[in-house]
């Protein structure tokens, strides 16, 4: 009988072997059908055969630090959007790691959080029934497979506990250094890109212009949604610890400069509702003591967002003049988002309001079955290897130019359901653990900052197609839901303790 390490060891170069053995065959097909960009693909999953043999804990760090670092950087800079896979390829040999995991574990999937894991698993499964029912083509399943499918090994990594508490309260101390590591990209975009772009075909999207590292393209823009985001979870993380009195107003200071600095160059509007609903959250219970004090902080806060809209007019202002019309600039903003009949024939795009309006027409009452469960896993996505059913159809306008309405789409209701349970249920055990006696303050920041990131993601889906469309955002998903996951096993094992 083979002793548990030995076995471990074998199963592991097993699927090595057996990796590196359908890598060969599809390379030699690929050779034959002289196919360059899928040798690329099987030549890196022979290199993941490899990458087995690296400590998961190890792997984890290298996929954080290439989706927040480098893939955004690379496609941004260096025009390389397939550098992307890297992330999904990674992320797609990390569940060989889940499964010997797995094995080697006296508890299994589905007793670690029944809500949370299981709804996951409901999400592969709605996945897999769509894909049957719209006979998706195996093209447009692997490509759609790396957003739906791939990205999730990471979730079940954490959820295992790969990592232990303090090394997750350091991966959200480590923040604050991508976000100083913006700050020069920013101000390289600020002042170089969009001057270029203003000058332009690109003049009507210049406001896309500062990503920071997080990708996208000079001319196009992409993932300005992601740069806001981080950058408010990062402050959420260090008004937290604040708060405990963990750090002091110095440190507090090193991380205020450089968030008012992305704040005022990246023209995310959507902050002017994210920041209030964090703050309110994070200070709920102070403020309810002290009406002063929530007075006098709303003042503040409001100030702050005013001089942050100025900073947006006076930069992305479409006048001649540059004069300031906030109440113009605010129109435009409601237009874009609420009217139900906004287009812009000359970019293709569309209102938030008008996909979601023109979803429901084409599908509705008519076609139950594609309200429920979507078009199909790719149908809006358009790429070099494939064109989705919806975008062949509505080939000039972005119809996924929202999460909710790519999920809506795809998925279907039940699709953009899981999604947002999960969402709200791992934010809901995230604030269970914050007012437990489970944890220290230490952690409690990490685990109140998770608890508000989850609620912004989910108010954000109708918003951004972000979460699920860059590399950086949807691995910081899927890291926060597993933390939730193991918050809540960590509280349920204290519990049988006592």
């Amino acid at each position: 009988m083979l002793d548990e390490l030995t076995f471990k060891k074998f199963l592991t170069i097993f699927a090595a072997l057996v990796l590196i053995a359908i890598s060969s065959l599809i390379l030699s097909a690929s050779i034959i059908a002289e196919s360059p960009k899928l040798i690329i693909v099987v030549i890196g999953a022979s290199i993941g055969a490899l990458i087995l043999f690296i400590k998961t804990d190890l792997l984890i760090y290298g996929l954080l630090f290439t989706a927040c670092y480098l893939v955004g950087f690379v496609s941004y800079f260096f025009g390389l959007k397939q550098f992307s896979w890297l992330i999904y390829g990674l992320s797609f040999v990390l569940y060989i790691k889940v499964f010997l995991i797995y094995l080697n574990s006296k508890s299994t999937l589905w007793n670690l959080d029944t809500p949370l894991t299981n709804s996951v698993f409901v999400l592969f499964v709605l996945f897999i029934v769509s894909s049957l029912l719209n006979k998706i083509d195996l093209l447009q399943l692997l490509v759609a497979s790396k957003n739906y499918i791939f990205i999730w090994s990471l979730f079940f990594l954490i959820s295992y506990s790969v990592f232990n508490i303090k090394q997750i309260c350091k991966i959200f101390d480590l923040l604050k250094y991508l976000i100083w590591f913006q700050v020069p990209l920013i101000l390289y975009q600020a002042f170089i890109i969009v001057p270029t772009r203003e000058n332009s075909i690109y003049s009507a999207t210049s406001h896309d212009a500062i990503t920071g590292g997080f990708g996208g393209d000079p001319m196009g823009g992409s993932a300005s949604g992601t740069l806001a985001m981080f950058t408010i979870i990062n402050l959420i993380f260090n008004l937290s610890l604040f708060k405990r009195k963990l750090i002091g107003f110095k440190e507090l200071f090193f991380i205020l400069l450089p968030t008012f600095i992305i704040l005022v160059l990246a023209e995310v509007k959507v902050i002017i509702l994210l920041i209030p609903i964090s703050l309110f959250l994070l200070y709920f219970k102070t403020l309810k003591k002290n009406p002063f004090k929530f007075v006098l902080s709303s003042v503040c806060v409001i100030t702050t967002l005013f001089t942050i809209l100025i900073a947006y007019e006076i930069q992305y202002s479409t006048n001649e003049t540059k004069q300031l019309d906030i109440s113009a600039s605010l129109e435009r903003v409601f237009i874009a988002n609420f009217d139900d009949e906004h287009k812009r024939e000359h970019t293709g795009e569309l209102g938030r309001a008008t996909i979601f309006k023109h979803w429901w027409q084409e599908n509705g009452f008519e076609f139950p079955i594609n309200t429920i469960i979507g078009h199909g896993p790719g149908a809006t996505r358009i790429s070099p290897l494939q064109v989705g059913e919806v975008a062949k159809k509505y080939y000039y306008f972005q119809m996924s130019r929202t999460g909710a309405a790519r999920i809506l789409w795809e998925l279907g209701f039940a699709g953009l359901f899981i999604y947002s349970f999960i969402l709200i249920k791992g934010s809901y055990i995230s604030y269970s653990a914050m007012i437990s006696l489970c944890f220290n303050e230490k952690q409690k920041a990490s685990i109140e900052t998770t608890y508000i990131a989850l609620i912004l993601l989910f108010i954000t889906i109708p918003y951004s197609i972000d979460m699920i469309e860059i590399p950086a955002l949807s691995v910081l998903t899927v890291f926060l839901l597993g933390f939730s996951v193991m918050l809540n096993r960590i509280m349920r094992q204290k519990e049988n303790t006592i």
